[in-house]
């Protein structure tokens, strides 16, 4: 990625930022219009709020395990005398994108101090709470509220940080693959989180949004550059990591 594909995915960027907060300010109702749109074909489909439940924790388990083997392989990388300078930036990519991104912005400070209610606790759908706009503090939810969804910012979290550690490597054509890959996950966890009534469309959206600016920020902080030369660096490191026989 050269300098001038950063500059112009950070303009990308900020402009889907400003997109999305004026389209969910003017119109706040398109959130209950596109999870009732969800919710009622999900339950239309007898068998698919299980289905869509297992799915929905299997991808999730997946990411988790995903999340603790790179914080534990970012630890054991930081403590090893003998690896420095790209590889372990690379491995501090994914370590604090996992924990800025979802972890912080998304668990500590949103979804534990807005207090949005999700959308099957909502008057609308059945439950006994007011629907809150994005952004809106509110007194609707106590703990582990909707706004944002942590689930997908973990899933947009991991999808960035393997296709961007891996892009150098990658040709052409497998580069357009990673890229699709990256956002049919973040896709497919999001319709997942809308059918099951526990996110809205805000949620899932400002979440990607989160860890794609996390990851723009982290980007230059960490000096990884265009070539990212530790993504080599972290094959070697990984096989010295294993202990001597």
């Amino acid at each position: 990625m050269t300098d001038l594909v950063y500059h112009r995915l950070l303009a990308a960027y900020l402009l889907s930022v400003l997109t999305a907060l004026l389209v969910f300010a003017y119109h706040p109702g398109l959130d209950l219009a596109v999870s009732r749109l969800l919710i009622d074909a999900a339950q239309h489909v007898a068998i698919a709020p299980r289905v869509l439940k297992h799915l929905n924790d299997g991808l999730r388990l997946g990411m988790e395990l995903f999340a603790f083997a790179a914080l534990v392989a970012t630890l054991l990388a930081w403590r090893r005398p003998g690896l420095k300078g790209a590889a372990l930036r690379c491995w501090g990519f994914i370590a604090l994108n996992l924990l800025l991104a979802p972890g912080l912005v998304v668990n500590l400070i949103l979804k534990s101090n807005l207090g949005r209610a999700r959308p099957v606790d909502v008057i609308e759908f059945g439950g006994g709470a007011h629907f809150t706009p994005a952004w809106v503090i509110s007194d609707q939810c106590v703990r582990n509220c909707s706004f944002t969804s942590g689930d997908v910012g973990l899933v947009a979290s991991v999808s960035i940080c393997v296709v961007v550690l891996l892009w150098q490597r990658l040709s052409k054509l497998g580069r357009g693959w990673a890229v699709v890959a990256a956002c049919l996950s973040v896709v497919v966890i999001s319709m997942l989180r809308l059918a099951l009534g526990r996110h809205f469309l805000s949620d899932v959206i400002f979440s990607t949004l989160i860890s794609g600016g996390v990851a723009l920020v982290l980007y230059p902080v960490l000096l990884l550059g265009d070539r990212r030369p530790g993504v080599e660096g972290t094959k070697w490191s990984l096989a010295r990591m294993r202990p001597a026989t």
